[in-house]
């Protein structure tokens, strides 16, 4: 996953994740049709860190921006 820090400090890490989905394989043993099915999309959304805790997701560059400064406070 191609990522960009956006933004970093001792605690906490925001990354821009943009790129397009790959086929990574399939779960069929036969007559498996998941390689043809597969349609490559686009993706483009912030995650925010803590260092060694849960990643939260968000859509806009906006909405990461409030939960990094919610968990700046923690």
């Amino acid at each position: 996953m191609p990522r960009t820090i956006i933004k970093e400090d001792e605690r906490n890490i925001m990354y821009h994740n943009v790129g397009i989905t790959t086929f990574n394989g399939c779960q069929c043993f036969k007559d498996c049709t998941c390689y043809r099915d597969f349609e490559p999309t686009k993706y483009d959304y912030y995650t925010v860190q803590r260092k060694n805790k849960k990643t939260t997701t968000h859509e806009t560059l906006e909405d990461a921006n409030i939960r990094w400064d919610f968990v700046s406070t923690l």
